[in-house]
């Protein structure tokens, strides 16, 4: 999550999801803001073929690890005015050698759209589809460190995702009520 960090997330947009345009601000009192244009496969061959997209993370750290807060907004698709997608990750130490990184996510409808459905069945597959390239990604990563290290790091991706937006507000809510702590400058577990 580092600024600089080699496995970045702005590294696996472009080199694993094959997004342009993609820029990322540094970390800021906790935030950090990443935008990019993302291909949109589309089976049908109907509607756009790329959506501009906008991600706004918020950091925080408590005592066994680091939550990350994710809002999402989509420009340029049917009903994109309708919606953001909110997540969360957190990323837990589990003794010297690994890490238990849990998602949950969840579409915030702002108005009505008859798109609804199509709207949530997409962002479950994009989202789902996304956290394990990432944590595939991550994996990789860690494997090649530990074959040089000789160290063994274990990431157990444990996706939880929820129908209920209200869950998910409250879920996000109490975990901002519970480890209000903000994390200065560079990131590192």
């Amino acid at each position: 999550l580092a600024d600089d960090a080699p496995f970045s997330m702005d590294r696996y947009q472009r080199e694993h999801i094959h997004d342009h345009d993609v820029s990322i601000t540094p970390w800021d009192n906790s935030s950090r803001t990443l935008t990019f244009t993302h291909p949109i496969k589309n089976s049908m061959g109907v509607g756009p073929l790329e959506a501009r997209t906008k991600r706004t993370q918020r950091l925080r750290k408590y005592s066994k690890g680091l939550i990350l807060e994710n809002t999402t907004r989509i420009q340029g698709i049917p009903a994109a005015d309708s919606f953001t997608v909110q997540d969360m990750w957190i990323i837990e130490t589990c003794g010297d050698d690994s890490i238990t990184i849990s998602t949950k996510y969840a579409p915030i409808f702002t108005k009505r759209s008859f798109l609804k459905s199509v709207i949530e069945k997409s962002i479950k597959r994009e989202t789902t589809s996304w956290f394990a390239g990432y944590t595939e990604m991550l994996q990789d990563a860690s494997a090649r460190d530990s074959d040089e290290t000789n160290d063994e790091i274990v990431l157990v991706h444990k996706p939880a995702t929820s129908n209920s937006d209200d869950a998910t507000l409250r879920l996000i809510e109490s975990v901002r009520s519970l480890y209000p702590l903000v994390v200065m400058g560079l990131l590192v577990l």
